[in-house]
């Protein structure tokens, strides 16, 4: 595991720029990145930024009352970008009667998935996983499966 310590937003949002360039389709489903932390850690900032590496034009929010945003992408490695915030729901497998599954199947999708410990059990294994937490002034990062 990586630990990561970011001083501010703006090192949080160059952080997941970075990672958005890098980043490479998963072998045998969508590429997954597991976000978790207490609220307030950061998880949408990195979303944010992240997103917008991957050329995403419209303005990205939260999806916390639409649970699942999707974003067409040009000119990447990618054809589609989904931001999935389960922070409302009730039942985890809910998610499933909102498509995660067929999500998940295919390899030209990314996912960013804000919450997903109370997804955890549906998410592929080579998900990347990163825990968000206050750390002083800023942000500590735990990376998983980078």
């Amino acid at each position: 595991m990586d630990k990561l310590i970011l001083s501010n937003e703006e090192e949080l949002v160059d952080f997941a720029k970075k990672l958005a360039k890098k980043t490479k389709p998963a072998k045998e489903n969508a590429r997954v990145f597991a976000l978790s932390g207490e609220l307030g850690s950061g998880k949408t900032t990195f979303s944010k930024g992240f997103l917008k590496q991957l050329k995403v034009k419209e303005q990205v929010i939260s999806p916390t009352f639409l649970i699942i945003k999707s974003y067409p992408l040009k000119g990447s490695k990618f054809k589609q970008a989904y931001h999935i915030d389960t922070y409302r729901l009730e039942n985890p497998a809910e998610i499933l009667n909102l498509g995660l599954e067929e999500i998940l199947d295919n390899k030209a999708n990314l996912v960013l998935i804000e919450w997903a410990e109370k997804v955890e059990k549906y998410l592929p294994k080579d998900s990347t996983w990163i825990k968000f937490s206050h750390y002083d002034k800023g942000r500590l990062l735990e990376i998983e499966n980078e």
